[in-house]
């Protein structure tokens, strides 16, 4: 099997080392995804992003390539490393999450009856829950009656399900901060990184406030330097 994903992992795109079966499951080529499966490649083999083929076909709404990957047994549970790109959400994107924030529906319970979790957060705290609310609140006024059925539908079966795990939100989530958007994925990453080491200077420097150093002084006046008279 080592043989046959090595023969795939020669070929790949523009998106950073990307086997190409990632790049068929997102062209909505079911034909070539197939055939990487059936020769052997691994099904949750994910990019630099950490994005699976099952997470690109349902990110296009690909109810067949959906079906043919969990039957594959591809995991309903991966999340992505970062975010979509140009926006304010950052990682740790479910298959599930996807779904709802697109308004698929029919994916969506395909996922749940092969064990998504509705609990899963991503790095800003959403739930599915909240992605479906949201696609809600954005396009009542644009999608069908039968489709707002649909969601509305969807969004009840969620939220029995994390009340009966014992969770409830009295609040909707508010939308993330605002940010720049950005095509390059691991934008989010560096800025992140940068933050936190921020966070941990502006740490260091209260410690160090909080517990000055006694300096020395001299007879009638302030001087730097080890020969003073400490008062």
């Amino acid at each position: 099997m080592r043989e046959r994903n090595k023969k795939y992992d020669r070929k790949r795109n523009s998106y950073k080392l990307e086997p190409i079966v990632l790049k068929a499951a997102r062209s909505g080529n079911l034909e070539e995804v197939k055939k990487s499966i059936d020769d052997g490649f691994y099904v949750d083999r994910p990019d630099a992003g950490g994005r699976t083929a099952l997470l690109e076909a349902v990110s296009i709404g690909h109810d067949e390539m959906v079906e043919f990957l969990l039957s594959k047994e591809a995991n309903p549970n991966t999340c992505s490393f970062d975010g979509w790109t140009n926006s304010a959400f950052g990682g740790g994107i479910t298959p599930l999450h996807q779904a709802c924030k697109s308004g698929f529906t029919s994916i969506a319970h395909k996922l749940l009856s092969e064990g998504a979790r509705v609990m899963a957060e991503n790095a800003d705290d959403w739930m599915s829950t909240d992605f479906l609310k949201l696609y809600i609140k954005e396009n009542e006024k644009i999608i069908s009656e039968e489709k707002m059925k649909e969601c509305k539908e969807l969004l009840e079966i969620l939220m029995k399900k994390q009340m009966d795990a014992g969770y409830f939100r009295v609040s909707d989530r508010p939308l993330p901060n605002s940010r720049k958007p950005t095509n390059n994925r691991v934008w989010w990453n560096d800025v992140r990184r940068k933050k936190e080491e921020e966070e941990r200077r502006k740490r260091r420097f209260a410690v160090k406030e909080n517990f000055p150093v006694k300096r020395q002084k001299m007879n009638g006046y302030n001087k730097g330097g080890m020969s003073g008279k400490l008062l």
